[in-house]
């Protein structure tokens, strides 16, 4: 045990000890950052989701209610087109009795 003690005594020793934790505490930070900004990031991300998703239903709502206008407007042209060929029916009645 005591030598396996010096050896890694030897693989860091004391004045480098304190450079490797200087350089993990470095690295730990570095990687600390960009996971708060990948959070952040996802964040944002949710958000602008969340809000085309809510532009998206406000725009299925005004199509349906389009289409719904739309079929009360072929509904009405429907009746308009009925009632315009009765009159033409009874004009060409009238104008076959007149004659």
């Amino acid at each position: 045990m005591t030598n396996e003690f010096s050896n890694s005594e030897n693989l860091f020793p004391a004045y480098n000890q304190h450079e490797v934790v200087e350089k993990l505490e470095t690295g730990f930070k570095k990687l600390n950052d960009k996971f708060i900004n990948l959070l952040e990031e996802n964040q944002r991300i949710k958000q602008h989701n969340k809000n085309l998703q809510e532009e998206n239903q406000d725009i299925l709502r005004i199509n349906l209610e389009l289409n719904e206008k739309n079929q009360e407007i072929s509904r009405n042209n429907l009746e308009s087109n009925k009632k315009y060929q009765e009159i033409s029916r009874n004009n060409s009645n009238l104008i076959r009795i007149i004659k």
